[in-house]
Protein backbone atom coordinates (compact mmCIF):
# COMPACT_ATOMS: atom_id res chain seq x y z
CA UNK A 1 0.00 0.00 0.00
CA UNK A 2 1.26 3.46 -0.89
CA UNK A 3 0.02 6.44 1.13
CA UNK A 4 -1.20 9.55 -0.68
CA UNK A 5 1.72 11.79 -1.67
CA UNK A 6 4.25 8.99 -1.13
CA UNK A 7 6.61 7.81 -3.91
CA UNK A 8 7.89 4.26 -4.14
CA UNK A 9 10.46 2.86 -6.55
CA UNK A 10 10.13 -0.72 -7.75
CA UNK A 11 12.58 -2.89 -9.64
CA UNK A 12 11.20 -5.41 -12.07
CA UNK A 13 13.31 -8.49 -12.66
CA UNK A 14 13.00 -11.98 -14.07
CA UNK A 15 14.54 -15.17 -12.68
CA UNK A 16 16.43 -15.77 -15.96
CA UNK A 17 18.02 -12.31 -15.84
CA UNK A 18 16.41 -10.51 -18.78
CA UNK A 19 12.92 -9.05 -19.02
CA UNK A 20 13.44 -8.05 -22.63
CA UNK A 21 16.20 -9.34 -24.93
CA UNK A 22 16.58 -7.13 -28.04
CA UNK A 23 17.22 -8.92 -31.34
CA UNK A 24 17.91 -5.88 -33.51
CA UNK A 25 19.38 -2.45 -32.99
CA UNK A 26 17.45 0.81 -33.16
CA UNK A 27 15.03 2.71 -30.97
CA UNK A 28 12.55 0.69 -28.94
CA UNK A 29 9.56 1.89 -27.00
CA UNK A 30 8.51 0.14 -23.81
CA UNK A 31 5.53 0.74 -21.56
CA UNK A 32 5.15 0.32 -17.79
CA UNK A 33 1.63 -0.05 -16.41
CA UNK A 34 0.61 0.23 -12.75
CA UNK A 35 -2.82 -0.83 -11.52
CA UNK A 36 -4.45 0.79 -8.49
CA UNK A 37 -7.97 1.12 -7.07
CA UNK A 38 -8.21 4.49 -8.83
CA UNK A 39 -7.29 2.97 -12.21
CA UNK A 40 -4.32 2.28 -14.44
CA UNK A 41 -1.31 4.54 -14.79
CA UNK A 42 0.85 4.16 -17.89
CA UNK A 43 4.37 5.41 -18.52
CA UNK A 44 6.06 5.04 -21.91
CA UNK A 45 9.81 5.28 -22.34
CA UNK A 46 12.22 4.82 -25.23
CA UNK A 47 15.72 3.43 -25.39
CA UNK A 48 18.29 3.26 -28.16
CA UNK A 49 19.54 -0.31 -28.67
CA UNK A 50 23.09 -0.48 -30.04
CA UNK A 51 24.08 -3.16 -32.54
CA UNK A 52 26.62 -5.84 -31.68
CA UNK A 53 30.19 -4.55 -31.52
CA UNK A 54 32.96 -7.11 -30.93
CA UNK A 55 36.35 -6.28 -29.46
CA UNK A 56 39.23 -8.62 -28.71
CA UNK A 57 40.39 -7.77 -25.18
CA UNK A 58 43.30 -10.22 -25.09
CA UNK A 59 44.92 -12.71 -27.46
CA UNK A 60 47.57 -15.25 -26.47
CA UNK A 61 49.06 -17.82 -28.85
CA UNK A 62 50.44 -20.79 -26.88
CA UNK A 63 53.82 -22.02 -28.19
CA UNK A 64 55.59 -25.16 -26.95
CA UNK A 65 59.12 -25.63 -28.34
CA UNK A 66 58.30 -23.85 -31.61
CA UNK A 67 54.93 -25.58 -31.98
CA UNK A 68 51.74 -23.50 -31.92
CA UNK A 69 49.46 -25.75 -29.86
CA UNK A 70 46.54 -23.41 -29.10
CA UNK A 71 45.43 -19.81 -28.83
CA UNK A 72 43.21 -18.19 -26.21
CA UNK A 73 41.33 -14.92 -26.54
CA UNK A 74 38.91 -12.84 -24.52
CA UNK A 75 36.09 -11.33 -26.53
CA UNK A 76 33.62 -8.59 -25.53
CA UNK A 77 30.36 -7.62 -27.18
CA UNK A 78 30.09 -3.90 -26.43
CA UNK A 79 26.64 -3.66 -28.02
CA UNK A 80 23.20 -4.52 -26.70
CA UNK A 81 22.32 -7.22 -29.26
CA UNK A 82 23.71 -10.80 -29.27
CA UNK A 83 25.81 -11.83 -32.26
CA UNK A 84 27.17 -15.00 -33.84
CA UNK A 85 30.81 -15.11 -34.92
CA UNK A 86 33.39 -17.46 -36.39
CA UNK A 87 37.15 -17.41 -35.77
CA UNK A 88 40.11 -18.01 -38.07
CA UNK A 89 43.73 -18.35 -37.01
CA UNK A 90 46.56 -17.43 -39.39
CA UNK A 91 50.33 -17.67 -39.12
CA UNK A 92 52.31 -15.33 -41.40
CA UNK A 93 49.18 -14.81 -43.52
CA UNK A 94 48.38 -18.51 -44.02
CA UNK A 95 45.22 -19.86 -42.46
CA UNK A 96 45.99 -22.73 -40.08
CA UNK A 97 42.62 -23.11 -38.37
CA UNK A 98 39.22 -22.02 -39.63
CA UNK A 99 36.29 -21.81 -37.25
CA UNK A 100 34.22 -24.90 -37.98
CA UNK A 101 31.40 -23.88 -35.68
CA UNK A 102 29.72 -20.58 -35.05
CA UNK A 103 29.82 -19.23 -31.51
CA UNK A 104 27.36 -16.76 -30.00
CA UNK A 105 28.05 -13.89 -27.60
CA UNK A 106 25.27 -12.04 -25.77
CA UNK A 107 25.05 -8.26 -25.80
CA UNK A 108 27.17 -6.69 -23.06
CA UNK A 109 28.94 -10.01 -22.36
CA UNK A 110 32.64 -10.91 -22.15
CA UNK A 111 33.84 -14.52 -22.61
CA UNK A 112 37.13 -16.40 -22.98
CA UNK A 113 37.60 -18.86 -25.86
CA UNK A 114 40.31 -21.29 -26.91
CA UNK A 115 41.30 -22.56 -30.36
CA UNK A 116 43.08 -25.93 -30.27
CA UNK A 117 44.50 -28.29 -32.84
CA UNK A 118 41.95 -30.86 -33.99
CA UNK A 119 44.68 -33.31 -35.10
CA UNK A 120 45.54 -36.67 -33.63
CA UNK A 121 48.43 -37.61 -31.39
CA UNK A 122 50.57 -35.91 -28.80
CA UNK A 123 52.78 -34.21 -31.40
CA UNK A 124 49.95 -32.47 -33.23
CA UNK A 125 50.17 -28.69 -33.60
CA UNK A 126 48.44 -25.87 -35.41
CA UNK A 127 51.80 -24.74 -36.81
CA UNK A 128 55.49 -25.69 -36.41
CA UNK A 129 58.14 -22.96 -36.69
CA UNK A 130 61.31 -23.47 -38.72
CA UNK A 131 62.84 -20.40 -37.10
CA UNK A 132 62.44 -16.67 -37.56
CA UNK A 133 59.61 -14.36 -36.62
CA UNK A 134 56.17 -15.96 -36.58
CA UNK A 135 53.12 -13.67 -36.56
CA UNK A 136 49.86 -15.24 -35.40
CA UNK A 137 46.67 -13.38 -36.34
CA UNK A 138 43.19 -14.03 -34.98
CA UNK A 139 40.31 -12.89 -37.20
CA UNK A 140 36.72 -12.92 -35.95
CA UNK A 141 33.87 -12.44 -38.42
CA UNK A 142 30.39 -11.42 -37.32
CA UNK A 143 27.53 -10.18 -39.50
CA UNK A 144 29.90 -9.13 -42.28
CA UNK A 145 32.25 -7.25 -39.94
CA UNK A 146 35.62 -8.49 -38.75
CA UNK A 147 38.07 -7.69 -35.96
CA UNK A 148 41.66 -8.89 -35.72
CA UNK A 149 44.45 -9.20 -33.19
CA UNK A 150 48.06 -10.25 -33.82
CA UNK A 151 51.02 -11.46 -31.80
CA UNK A 152 54.60 -12.10 -32.97
CA UNK A 153 57.35 -14.27 -31.54
CA UNK A 154 60.93 -14.93 -32.65
CA UNK A 155 62.30 -18.48 -32.82
CA UNK A 156 65.77 -19.87 -33.44
CA UNK A 157 65.94 -22.26 -36.36
CA UNK A 158 66.69 -25.93 -35.94
CA UNK A 159 70.26 -26.66 -34.95
CA UNK A 160 71.65 -29.94 -36.29
CA UNK A 161 75.24 -31.17 -36.23
CA UNK A 162 77.08 -34.29 -37.33
CA UNK A 163 79.36 -35.19 -34.45
CA UNK A 164 81.28 -38.14 -35.87
CA UNK A 165 81.45 -40.27 -39.00
CA UNK A 166 82.66 -43.86 -39.17
CA UNK A 167 83.51 -45.33 -42.54
CA UNK A 168 82.86 -49.04 -42.51
CA UNK A 169 83.17 -51.21 -45.62
CA UNK A 170 80.89 -54.21 -45.91
CA UNK A 171 82.35 -56.30 -48.65
CA UNK A 172 84.77 -56.05 -51.48
CA UNK A 173 84.18 -53.72 -54.40
CA UNK A 174 85.92 -54.16 -57.77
Amino acid sequence: SISPGQSVQYEISHYSGAIYEPETSGEIQLQAIANSPSGFTTQKFTREISSASLSIDSFTPVWENGRLTSATFTLSNNGDVATDFSASLMVNGYEVEKGQTTQSLAGGATEEYEIVDNGWGSDSALFISNGGEETVTLELTSAGNSVTASSSQEFDGPDARINSVDAIAYGKYN
